[in-house]
């Protein structure tokens, strides 16, 4: 019987297609609040009020808006965010996506049911350019924010109620509307300098050496977390090496004593990003020195420069690429510099 009912059942022999159209537009510019776009129509395609946009860039969305009013005469249209896809904020002023509006279906289907609405949700989502939650605010009419100049009238009120608000329009905290300057977790330096040890009374405390750090970030806008300045707290972990020759003895040839040196560093920091392209940064930590090898080496000496020394200083970043910083260090326990690798 349970093949019988669903034989009966009104089944469409076909799924209902998706008609859509898709044009060209531009980015005019955004609101404050960066929910309401005004958009370059250069296509005259001119979408309605109420119709779901999908922006892409190639194959990949980009972000969804409802259409809130048109400007017919200028070539533009004001749009409210509705979605965004993958980990994009906000679109730049003056930057082209390809618009796909879904206009209707040739067979609407039958008003689905709760448990289908959750299956639904589930697999449309990945089902472009339909889809079921932007559908739904489709009816959902309010007036725009006042991205433009309006002409007033005698009858028009002073204020404009603002734009309705759901759960997946509402604006995001703070943090997602001001971009971070300091946008990736890793840290990778290579630098080459001065590295301090301890030293004899003709001898400076600093050694030529070079090495690697690696760091990660812990926090971001701590304590300042307007647009710029910002902030950020990094523990970072560092391996170098160096040689010294005639730390004790002052002879020649292989009465001469020598030491492999490599000081392990562990730091806390904490940097003051300026702008994208500049930062300054303070850190403190510890230096442990370790003795690799040593040939005619005394045991004072290898005590000596086997000691844990207090890592503290600051220092400046410089953008010099997308992925890449220009980073010098200057501190009690080492004057260095070097380049960073972000991602």
């Amino acid at each position: 019987m349970a093949f019988a009912d669903e034989k009966s059942a009104d089944v469409p022999d076909k799924l209902p297609d998706i008609k859509a159209k898709t044009y060209v537009v531009k980015v005019a510019r955004k609101s404050k609040s960066g929910r309401v776009y005004l958009f370059y129509d250069s296509d005259n395609a001119m979408p309605g009020p109420g119709r779901i946009l999908l922006l892409k860039t190639d194959d990949d969305p980009s972000m969804a808006f409802r259409v809130l009013k048109n400007y017919d005469d200028k070539k533009q249209f004001a749009a409210k965010r509705v979605r965004r896809y993958g980990s994009i904020k906000h679109l730049e002023d003056r930057k082209k996506f390809t618009a796909v509006e879904k206009l209707s279906d040739y067979y609407p289907p039958s008003p689905p049911t709760e448990e289908d609405r959750a299956d639904l949700k589930e697999l449309e989502l990945k089902i472009l350019p339909y889809d079921p939650e932007l559908d739904e605010t489709q009816d959902a009419q309010g007036p725009a924010d006042d991205i433009l100049p309006k002409k007033k009238t005698k009858n028009s009120p002073d204020h404009e109620s603002p734009l309705p608000l759901n759960e997946e329009e509402a604006p995001p905290a703070a943090v997602d509307e001001i971009p971070v300057l300091d946008r990736h977790n890793h840290w990778v330096t290579a630098q080459a300098g001065y590295l301090r040890n301890s030293s004899t009374e003709d001898r400076s405390p600093y050694y030529t050496g070079g090495g690697l750090r690696y760091g990660f970030t812990l926090k971001r806008k701590l304590l300042l977390r307007k647009a710029a300045p910002q902030d950020s707290v990094v523990v970072e972990g560092g391996v170098f090496i160096y040689k010294i020759l005639g730390f004790v003895s002052t002879g020649t040839g292989s009465t001469i004593d020598t030491y492999t040196v490599m000081p392990l560093a562990l730091t806390l920091r904490y940097n003051v990003f300026i702008n994208e392209d500049f930062a300054v940064f303070f850190y403190g930590g510890i230096l442990k020195n370790r003795i690799l090898s040593s040939s005619t080496g005394e045991a004072t000496a290898v005590a000596a420069l086997s000691k844990t020394l207090i890592a503290v200083g600051g220092g400046f970043l410089f953008r010099i690429a997308p992925s890449w910083q220009l980073r010098i260090d200057a501190g009690y326990d080492c004057i260095i510099a070097g380049l960073v690798l972000r991602f």
